[in-house]
């Protein structure tokens, strides 16, 4: 039973607003509605705001925006709803969820009363008692519930830009839900949009530009230039942005000049001489000072996720079967986001994984060029068949397409890479000196199976999910680089009925020694026995979760576990918390958190922070997990304390009378990650050398170390350094 109660914990969330489909002008406030949520631009300040879900917003994706008489600005998403940014208090009241499930393509303010153009047809609602008063779902002939694109009030009249072409009724109709009150125009195509300028009404459709003459009532014919994607007021007068990204003036009627543009272009404004135009890459604008650049990665795809010191957070922006479109990689310094793609140096866009080698390089795992390393000084290195052990794909034959789709590191600081459809390979780091490649025969596979997800256990053995196959344990024999003593066992539907898909789509080892298996129908939490002398392998405990167990979707995406043991586990429906013993505590969606989207792709959690990052493609979600999170202090013994490091003698650290197996991570005493140990499967002890990630002599000082056990109990300590010479 999922407990109702959630735990505490505070929610923030990261989203890119780069590209902006609507803006409204409100006196010195410039707001964008984006794909990751509202953008508030303070003229005066030259400073930028963001509101999502977090922060009362009905949804993330923003299509719409106006503003009413009492400087109000309202905001309709795709498929969440309406909302309403009260100016006077600073926040959004409560979102109307009416319109769930409806693309909200513009909104009109017409005193009282707020036009709501959606994918089927035109609702009225009512702004002083916030309410629907109707609904208009079918005009004249057109198609019922026909998609409205535009909407506007001109002339006495109420009038729909639609797919079939313009629609129009006089409000002092009684009756407009009658759809013999409207009269219809097909003849001039689907309608983009609609601007009243000068008391004049502009409708853009199909690949021309029409006005309506009130005195003949028809549309007509004033330029043809190509499709228009926007229009909007500039200096007083009509501009049109085309589909081919060019900006049409109106001088008079029917004569259209070009003007100045620059970059790629989404939607015009229409308030104030200035123009802002929204564009792929945030706010600009033609007659003024434009604004500061926006620092935001150019789409909402947070795949795979990894740390490096500092807290840079690194984002891969693509999933392994590549249903986003490529985007490079990410970067996150905690004040602004850079990309890193082939514009900037990397060798590849398509970016699917991430992890850090023992000396805190980056590796990134590709889908198509092999792996890429991003060294200490900022600089890649490039991997592929040419210069590897690492092969391109079996069928079709492209050899060099050569795909990475995971990696890990194991306990003695060698990277395993899922090379798919040519197996596992092992590296020792980079640059590489040794390396070796596991076929698939070796692993037990057929020749250009598909491999994706990668764990590594504890005990030093490697788990690899696979798309058809189940999921392999890899026992390298303790020589990763010489084949011979290694071993293979596929747990598949036919070697276990309790795993109901061989479809593993991620996988999680613990210190606890369990395994942890999501596929596309359900979790599987699996203990294990082996015998690395003897081979002997079983599994005497097993438990399965599905939807009838409290899961939100069978579709598991990610495993994560937390420095309390926690087990979190991402879905298509949401984010599961289990603990360590298999109990499902409970689950957080958007219907009862600030979760950013259902749809959860990857987790990360940060253990110097105790927050767990929630990845999505819909924005970025960052859960501060409630409890303290300083460990306890412990009977550890450090020796020889202080340490003393000098170039005459080579000094270690050693911390011992650990829980066997712990995981040690050494800071500063200002908090710094420093090193991370790991002690083997059954010893209780590890050595330090004094060195960092990068594999310098620290300075003298305090540091602190952490040790986490195999069930996540940690504990504390402190010790001193004393670095001479």
């Amino acid at each position: 039973m999922v407990d109702a109660q959630l735990p505490t914990g505070n929610w923030s969330a990261i989203s890119s607003m780069a590209v902006v489909n609507k803006i409204v002008r409100t006196d010195d406030i410039i707001w964008g509605g984006t794909d990751g949520g509202v953008l508030r631009y303070d003229l005066a300040t030259r400073t930028y705001d963001r509101f999502t879900r977090v922060d009362g917003l009905a949804g993330n994706h923003v299509l719409s925006a106006v503003a009413d008489d009492d400087g109000n600005v309202w905001f309709g998403t795709n498929g969440d709803g309406l909302s309403k940014f009260i100016v006077s208090s600073g926040r959004f009241s409560s979102p109307f969820s009416e319109f769930n499930d409806f693309a909200l393509n513009d909104l009109k303010i017409d005193g009282d009363r707020l036009y709501i153009a959606s994918d089927v047809g035109i609702s009225l609602f009512l702004t002083d008692v916030e309410r629907v008063k109707e609904n208009y779902r079918q005009f004249g002939q057109f198609q019922r519930d026909a998609v409205v694109s535009a909407v506007a009030v001109h002339d006495g009249k109420l009038w729909a830009g639609t797919k079939d072409g313009l629609a129009w009724a006089d409000l002092s109709e009684p009756n407009l839900q009658d759809p013999q009150a409207w009269s219809t125009d097909e003849s001039v195509g689907e309608v983009a949009d609609l601007l009243v300028a000068s008391d004049t009404l502009i409708v853009a459709a199909g690949q021309r530009v029409w006005y309506w003459d009130p005195e003949q009532e028809r549309l007509i014919f004033e330029s043809q230039f190509g499709a228009v994607a926007s229009l909007g007021m500039f200096n007083g007068k009509a501009v049109a942005l085309t589909v081919g990204n060019r900006l049409m003036q109106r001088q008079t009627r029917s004569r259209w000049t070009s003007i100045q543009s620059a970059g790629n272009l989404t939607t015009l404004s229409r308030d104030g001489e200035e123009l802002w135009v929204g564009t792929f890459e945030g706010l600009a604008v033609l007659g003024d000072d434009p604004p500061p650049p926006l620092g935001d990665p150019p789409a909402n795809h947070f795949y795979d996720m990894t740390m490096l010191a500092g807290a840079n957070l690194w984002v891969a922006s693509i999933p392994n079967d590549q249903t986003v479109p490529t985007k490079g990689l990410y970067h996150f310094d905690q004040t602004r986001w850079w990309v890193r793609d082939t514009d900037n140096g990397s060798p590849s866009n398509l970016t699917v994984a991430l992890e850090i080698d023992r000396t805190g390089q980056l590796w990134v795992g590709t889908w198509g060029h092999g792996f890429i390393v991003l060294n200490s000084q900022g600089n890649w290195g490039h991997h592929n068949q040419t210069n590897s052990v690492l092969q391109g794909i079996t069928e079709p034959d492209v050899p060099n397409f050569v795909v990475v789709s995971d990696i890990a590191r194991d306990i003695r600081g060698n990277m395993w890479l899922a090379n798919i459809q040519a197996g596992l390979v092992v590296m020792d780091g980079f640059p590489v000196r040794r390396q070796h490649l596991y076929s698939q025969e070796i692993l037990g596979l057929t020749p250009g199976r598909n491999i994706g997800k990668l764990a590594i256990s504890p005990d030093d053995l490697k788990w690899i999910g696979t798309a058809q196959d189940g999921l392999v344990m890899f026992d390298d024999g303790g020589t990763p680089f010489e084949e011979g003593d290694e071993r293979s066992i596929v747990i598949n539907t036919g070697f276990d009925s309790r795993l109901r898909s061989d479809r593993v789509t991620a996988v999680y080892a613990n210190q606890a020694g369990v395994v942890w298996v999501g596929t596309d129908n359900g979790l599987n939490r699996v203990s294990y026995r082996y015998d690395e002398l003897t081979g002997d392998f079983e599994i005497p405990a097993w438990r399965d979760y599905r939807l009838d167990n409290g899961l939100l979707s069978a579709e598991i995406t990610d495993i994560e576990g937390d420095s309390q043991g926690n087990i979190w586990a991402a879905t298509k429906g949401g984010l599961t918390q289990l603990k360590t013993g298999g109990q499902l505590t409970f689950t957080y969606s958007t219907a009862n958190s600030p979760l950013i989207d259902n749809s959860v792709e990857s987790l990360l959690f940060d253990k110097n922070k105790n927050e767990l990052w929630i990845g999505t493609f819909d924005g970025l979600s960052r859960l501060q997990l409630s409890g303290t999170t300083e460990p306890e202090v412990s009977s550890v013994s450090t020796y020889p304390n202080p340490l003393v490091l000098s170039s005459a003698t080579a000094n270690v650290l050693t911390l011992s009378d650990l829980p066997a197996g712990s995981f040690v991570r050494i800071f500063s005493v200002d908090g710094q990650l420093i090193r991370e140990l790991q002690a083997f499967f059954q010893e209780t002890s590890v050595i330090w050398d004094g060195t960092n990630t990068a594999g310098n002599v620290v300075e003298s000082g305090i540091y602190l170390y952490v040790a986490t056990d195999r069930t996540g109990h940690s504990t504390r300590g402190k010790f001193a350094v004393i670095r001479e010479g």
